[in-house]
């Protein structure tokens, strides 16, 4: 690693990060420059996972109160996740307690794409929801509720199943469709 990046990763760990609290009370904000959305102002919290929470819940308050003007916000913190080839989204799939903030990401772009019709918004939901179906993951809460609303049928056969105790593997139906299968995580609704 060249030197000037050497030195300005030690400068930041041992002086800025230590004196991480004393910036953000002095100067307390809830989104970041780039896009970065974080809530919690203590000293030891800064959490990259949490940032798709809490996109969701201004892109709930933005359904909500839509006269409020969270756009701006919003897009800046989708492109903090989506931007940079996805860096973000990958380092969240990469291990499996940073997972739920995929399934929260995906819940964030549907109330997104309830909101707007932007191609964007809607590329970025089916890519993560294919993301979700590839690890294995549950269905965000209202992408379940809508998928059980799109396909009656399938859900009702998975119903019959597991009433029954079995549990269909998921096939390239489901994956064309959307779903999880029969998995879940914390973060997701299996189906």
């Amino acid at each position: 690693m060249p030197l000037l990046i050497r030195a300005v990763r030690r400068l930041l760990r041992e002086y800025l990060l230590p004196n991480l609290f004393r910036l953000k009370r002095a100067f307390p904000r809830v989104v970041m420059p780039g896009g970065f959305v974080d809530r919690h102002l203590s000293h030891i919290h800064f959490d990259g996972n949490y940032h798709a929470v809490n996109v969701v819940d201004l892109a709930r308050l933005w359904r909500q109160f839509p006269e409020e003007k969270l756009e701006p916000v919003l897009n800046d913190a989708v492109r903090w996740v989506v931007g940079g080839e996805r860096a973000v989204l990958r380092w969240w799939s990469e291990v499996p307690p940073r997972r739920f903030a995929v399934v929260a990401f995906a819940e964030a772009l549907y109330h997104l794409c309830m909101l707007r019709r932007s191609p964007d918004d809607r590329r970025y939901l089916a890519e993560t929801m294919m993301q979700v179906e590839d690890l294995g993951l549950g269905l965000p809460p209202h992408c379940s509720e809508a998928m059980q609303r799109s396909f009656p049928a399938h859900f009702k056969s998975h119903a019959q199943a597991r009433r029954i105790g079995a549990c269909a593997s998921p096939t390239s139906a489901h994956r064309a469709a959307g779903m999880a299968g029969c998995q879940s995580n914390a973060g997701g609704v299996s189906h």
